[in-house]
């Protein structure tokens, strides 16, 4: 009963962000092609399984998912949390992984500092079956010189169809 509760109060959160983030129009600030370039890496990494690129993420970054051990945040996080997806991805029977980052639903920004939060949808299959998730992924990144870094990224997911 609780589960469902949550659910439905978190389809509801992100309805109403998505359609907030459509009602603040163009006008709204919006993270720079600079800030994005990590985001698209992980992306990137998401949908074909190639490797991050090395300096995709801070020294010392979090990450935040949902399989095991959750939380990653000493070492090479970013090879680690993507050995993990790939062996969740396995465990589970997700294969195809396709992932649909959406327009930035909140952004805010300093000279050195950026928090990014992104709706997005999964839609892999499961066991040879189609199945979709939606989500908010989150980030935080610092900048170093002229390259902006993941200090942490956060995935929540929302439904799971």
């Amino acid at each position: 009963m609780m589960r469902r509760f949550t659910q439905a109060l978190c389809q509801a959160l992100f309805v109403a962000c998505a359609a907030a983030s459509a009602a603040y129009g163009a006008a709204a600030p919006a993270p720079t092609a600079a800030m994005m370039a990590p985001i698209d890496r992980i992306a990137t990494f998401v949908n074909t399984g190639s490797a991050i690129a090395p300096g995709t993420y801070a020294r010392a970054a979090t990450i935040t998912d949902e399989f095991a051990p959750f939380q990653w945040t000493t070492g090479d996080v970013g090879l680690q949390w993507s050995e993990g997806f790939t062996a969740y991805n396995a465990s589970v029977k997700i294969t195809k992984p396709h992932f649909v980052l959406g327009t930035p639903t909140e952004y805010s920004s300093s000279a050195t500092r950026a928090y990014i939060v992104l709706p997005g949808t999964f839609t892999p299959l499961m066991d040879g079956k189609p199945f979709t998730e939606t989500g908010f992924w989150t980030f935080v990144e610092v900048r170093d010189g002229a390259v902006w870094r993941v200090a942490s990224q956060t995935w929540a997911g929302v439904t799971f169809k």
